[in-house]
């Protein structure tokens, strides 16, 4: 069974992390529309969500999609957690 964390919204590294992807969904998708209701900012956000997790390149993962990142790295993925009695 999968352990879920709880999100510690004090620690600096995770204020970050989310000021930097809240400033990323304002910047690419909310500055960029207007909208007419609560339906259309949901479907949009929904289009931007699976586009940044799937299509689009980060620089943090050398400029791959988080797909592709996933697929180049998963073997090596089970190397790792195999290694550590996972």
């Amino acid at each position: 069974m999968k352990k879920v964390s709880k999100f510690d919204s004090s620690n600096p590294e995770n204020q970050r992390k989310t000021a930097s992807l809240n400033g990323t969904v304002r910047k690419e998708c909310l500055n960029l529309n207007w909208f007419y209701n609560l339906d259309e900012v949901n479907e949009l956000l929904g289009q931007w969500y699976k586009t940044y997790n799937f299509d689009r390149p980060h620089s943090s993962l050398q400029y791959q999609t988080p797909a592709t990142f996933e697929n180049l790295n998963q073997s090596l993925y089970f190397k790792l957690d195999t290694a550590n009695g996972g």
